[in-house]
């Protein structure tokens, strides 16, 4: 019996140095959390989503629930990701604020790695809290750069039977 490793990966307080020498397939990319702080030092966080339904998104969420500096803040990520969303702030009670910015192509590894590079420009202390990878076989994440000390690991075994060509 064969037994293949998949895994799913965790990593956190990720630099932007340490995700792009990733290079992490796509078919292995979950969400990724991106923070920053805007002009008038508010904070956000975008989940880039590259698996939603029906497209690809970006949930934006502001915890100092500041609608105005939220929807300059949307503009923004909208413009730099080329996403649409509709004016429908959503306050989740004592949490934050948020809305969902649908994202029209495929979101990639390399674009969202582009994205956070252009909000570094637009934003202050722009960092990737929390990253998701799902399924990776466990050849695949021995050899990834991720530091070590950053990564928690899920896994699960699947059998397949050996094939015997004798």
């Amino acid at each position: 019996m064969v037994e293949l490793i998949y895994t799913d990966v965790k990593a956190l307080d990720l630099t932007l140095d340490e995700l792009r020498r990733c290079n992490i397939p796509d078919k292995y990319l979950g969400p990724l959390w991106v923070s920053f702080v805007s002009g008038s030092n508010k904070n956000y966080q975008a989940v880039h989503v590259p698996n939603g339904f029906p497209n690809p998104y970006i949930l934006l969420s502001g915890k100092d629930k500041d609608e105005e500096d939220f929807k300059g803040v949307e503009r923004i990520v909208a413009m730099i990701t080329n996403g649409r969303f509709e004016n429908k702030i959503s306050d989740r009670g004592n949490w934050d604020i948020c809305n969902i910015i649908d994202i029209q192509e495929r979101l990639t590894f390399q674009r969202i790695l582009e994205f956070i590079g252009e909000y570094g420009r637009e934003f202050k202390r722009v960092k990737i809290p929390k990253m998701f990878l799902k399924n990776m076989p466990q050849f695949d994440y021995e050899l990834s750069f991720l530091p070590k000390e950053k990564l928690t690991f899920e896994s699960s075994y699947l059998n397949y039977p050996r094939l015997d060509f004798s």
